[in-house]
């Protein structure tokens, strides 16, 4: 073995650097040699071990069974390991760093075995390292989440089911962490316990230290609470559920809160949020997102962004969600144009309410696409309305080439969509009009369609893919639902699209192997993939690519095959999508 192996240094940077890879890959380094083993070992158990079963059972095989039901596998001590029988445990526990505590088939730790842990080590820390914790089990027993109470924690993330008992919340020992998150099921299902929930959270709540950066809980904070909370120097997130009561005001004196940058939070109605407004003063907040439990229809959020500007918000925030809108008039541009003067917003979700079974009363046109490319030039996530269940209704091509000119930024669009053509000639030379070949500059990547259909051709899938392209060089994704199974070919094409683009000199150099003239003989040799041969459309894009003609080729009228792929390649060629 080299000299340089001897260094503990070296040896820890390649095992570092092989760690960043895949766990496969770690796994295959430790097992070469006894000097690379330690090290290996201590990147897998930190970074890819966040199970606590697997550390329990490195005990001697004799310690515990594996109770087998037919269902799952449940962990039971046999007997009382002896303290020397720890050492392997207590070694690997030390530099876990990350701890997913579930109930999950096949295998888990028995109630018993948790108590049988407890009475073992009373006093002991498990995970000493422990950085991050969520716990996801069905009963939440707080001496049982002492024993992994790591005075390094910094992050807790609780899941409850609602059988939880609320005291043993308001007792969890993780008020020292700097994010905490409560996960529930809206307490309506569970309306007997509700007010207890909401007691048991905010008494957590206001034992938190100066540490605490995010909280998210899922119930409602009391007024003390809240107020110990937003009193923290250092919280940047808040994240609860507000029940204000006008006539004996929750927000009883005016707050500053300057370090807090998001705010999460869900009221009873629009007039609750316009309340507290004035009395939340946060200079350094850039993030909102507002839940109601009466919706606001157009007219109410309206006035809700017009409390915003008002208040100076619209100079500030770079991210804005009302995920709930009643759309009563179906007139989107009501509720866009007071947000048009919010200027540095990055991330827009504003979720009008498609639920009418007899028509979608919201709708989308082009002109309120361009108005918002215009406005928003530096948008980056655009979610307006879910993605429709009624077909061919909303923005056009017109108006998602008017979005990718203006809104170089975007990542991510969502809203309603008409995606229909009545002619390819037609729609190819309105859209050289508006974006030529080669053009376009914008970042989408994402496209959510839902249940849109598109236009009933058999070449509507590919002309789709040509035409997204061309305005959207960099999409990578079609977000559909799973119930329209005529998206999946769309998404098939485009990552054909994306393939033959990453390895176009590939194809070239296989193209250039065949000499011309080309038969279709000579096309379906062994030197192109299956997938190529067999697919019209992935033959015609190794055609383009190349800088074939196909015209000029042999083309049987015995190969139906081929005269697909010759169909296919004038598509292509009309739409000139940029390839090579």
């Amino acid at each position: 073995m080299h000299r340089a192996f001897q260094l503990d240094e070296i040896v820890g940077l390649i095992a570092i650097q092989v760690g960043m890879t895949k766990c496969a890959d770690i796994m295959k380094l430790a097992r070469a040699c006894r000097t690379l083993a330690k090290p290996c070992l201590d990147i897998l158990w930190s970074n890819y071990q966040h199970e606590f079963l697997p550390l329990i059972m490195c005990l001697p095989r004799d310690c515990f069974v594996l109770d087998d039901d037919g269902f799952e596998s449940l962990f039971y001590f046999k007997r009382a390991p002896e303290p020397h029988e720890w050492i392997r445990v207590d070694r690997y526990a030390r530099v876990m760093r990350d701890l997913e505590i579930k109930r999950s088939w096949p295998s888990d730790l028995a109630f018993s075995a948790w108590s049988t842990l407890c009475d073992l080590r009373p006093d002991h820390v498990l995970l000493p390292n422990l950085r991050s914790l969520n716990w996801n089990t069905d009963d939440i027993s707080i001496r049982h989440i002492s024993l992994l109470n790591s005075p390094n924690l910094t992050k807790v993330t609780i899941r409850l089911t609602g059988v939880e008992d609320p005291q043993h919340i308001a007792e969890l020992p993780f008020h020292h962490v700097e994010e905490l998150h409560i996960v529930a099921p809206d307490p309506a299902y569970f309306p007997p316990l509700a007010q207890e929930f909401n007691d048991a959270v905010s008494e957590l709540a206001m034992r938190t230290t100066p540490r605490l950066q995010t909280i998210r809980v899922p119930t409602v904070l009391s007024s003390k609470a809240f107020h110990h909370v937003a009193d923290l120097p250092n919280i940047e997130r808040i994240d609860a559920q507000f029940c204000l009561d006008l006539d004996r005001p929750y927000l009883y004196e005016p707050l500053y809160i300057p370090s807090l940058k998001t705010f999460k939070a869900r009221f009873q109605g629009p007039d609750a949020w316009k309340f507290a407004l004035p009395r939340i003063h946060t200079p350094n907040l850039n993030g909102i997102t507002l839940k109601f439990k009466e919706n606001p229809n157009e007219s109410e959020c309206r006035e809700l962004l017009d409390t915003m500007v008002n208040d100076g918000l619209d100079k500030k925030i770079d991210r804005l969600s009302i995920p709930r809108i009643d759309a009563v008039t179906g007139v989107v541009l009501q509720v866009l144009e007071p947000l048009f003067q919010f200027k540095n917003l990055t991330h827009v979700r504003l979720g009008f309410r498609c639920d009418d079974p007899k028509g979608c009363m919201y709708m989308m046109t082009d002109p309120d696409a361009a108005a918002v490319g215009k406005a928003l030039p530096h948008i980056q996530k655009l979610f307006l309305g879910p993605a429709c269940k009624i077909p061919n209704r909303g923005v056009t091509f017109k108006g998602l080439a008017s979005l990718s000119e203006h809104c170089r930024d975007l990542e991510k669009l969502q809203t309603h969509f008409d995606l229909t053509y009545d002619n390819v000639d037609e729609l190819n030379r309105r859209l050289t009009e508006a974006v030529a070949p080669g053009t376009s500059e914008c970042k989408l990547e994402e496209i959510c369609v839902g249940r849109q259909g598109y236009s009933s051709s058999p070449d509507a899938p590919l002309v789709l893919v040509l035409t997204l392209d061309r305005m959207f060089p960099q999409l990578k994704r079609i977000n559909h639902s799973y119930s329209e199974q005529s998206w999946r070919k769309v998404q098939g094409i485009l990552e054909n699209v994306r393939a033959f683009q990453s390895n176009h000199s590939q194809i070239r150099n296989i193209m250039h192997a065949i000499t011309s003239p080309v038969s279709s003989e000579e096309l379906s040799n062994n030197q192109l993939p299956v997938r190529i041969r067999r697919d019209p459309i992935s033959m015609a894009l190794v055609c383009y690519t190349g800088g074939m003609d196909l015209p000029g080729m042999r083309i049987e009228e015995r190969q139906p095959f081929w005269k697909e792929v010759a169909k296919a390649h004038s598509l292509i060629k009309k739409f000139k999508p940029v390839i090579v």
